[in-house]
């Protein structure tokens, strides 16, 4: 009876250590599936993302262009406009000249070259700037304040 009871209870581990392991192997396959799945969405976000992005820029193209048309338009309806109810050739000129790009003044200031940046450190001609490695650097003793202070007071 006693040999039954522990025939039992050793045929009860051992079918609970074959479970333990058949439902352990068992999870990673749902693992796998879930990891599978969040990445196959993670995918289809980015598609998504790329879709709009690619729409964005498509229609800021679109109402660039119509920017661009319309300022054209607007341009020809004022040039036009001066030329019939404006009677003085000066007048249209100056007009003309308000509405186009000031491009020849643009040019006429770009003809300098760009300098880079200077040492505008306070120096004289033998000391050097804020730039040296040698700046601010000297051979002689700092007075602390306290005790400039001292000096002064005596």
């Amino acid at each position: 009876m006693e040999n039954l009871w522990l025939m039992s209870l050793v045929a009860l581990i051992i079918g609970g250590v074959i479970g333990f392991m058949l439902g352990r192997n068992s999870q990673p396959d749902n693992r796998q599936a879930a990891l599978e799945e969040e990445l196959e969405e993670a995918k289809q976000a980015l598609e998504n993302y790329r879709e709009d992005v690619s729409q964005h820029f498509s229609k800021t193209a679109n109402l660039f262009n119509n920017l661009t048309s319309s300022y054209k338009d607007v341009y020809q309806h004022l040039a036009g406009g001066a030329q019939q109810l404006c009677q003085s050739d000066e007048i249209v000129r100056s007009l003309e000249a308000s509405l186009q790009p000031q491009l020849k003044h643009a040019e006429e200031q770009s003809d300098t070259t760009p300098e880079p940046p200077r040492d505008y450190a306070p120096k004289s001609p033998g000391d050097e700037g804020t730039l040296s490695e040698n700046y601010g650097v000297s051979d002689k003793p700092k007075v602390r304040q306290d005790q400039h202070e001292e000096k002064i007071a005596s």
